[in-house]
């Protein structure tokens, strides 16, 4: 075994191929978590957009819960006088 007779030595080739390949896979991972991510927070987003209460509804709706609130405190005070 002098001189390196019979001795087997893994080519840079090799090891260069096998280290982008494992970087392809792992950004292959990476991009596909990150879309299944995006699909999420967009459906996520269609159905808050879907239940939203309009703002302007929302205030609309409190001032009267308030003003039928007010009046029944009002009739209720006028009642006990």
């Amino acid at each position: 075994m002098a001189n390196g007779e019979n001795e087997k030595f893994i080519s840079w080739r090799f090891v260069a191929v096998t280290i982008v390949g494992i970087i392809f896979i792992v950004v292959g991972a990476i991009i596909s978590d990150t879309r299944a991510n995006i699909v999420k927070a967009e459906k996520q987003i269609e159905k808050l957009q879907n239940e939203k209460i309009d703002k302007e509804q929302y205030y609309c709706d409190i001032k009267e819960i308030k003003d039928g609130l007010n009046y029944l405190i009002k009739r209720e005070m006028r009642d006990r006088k």
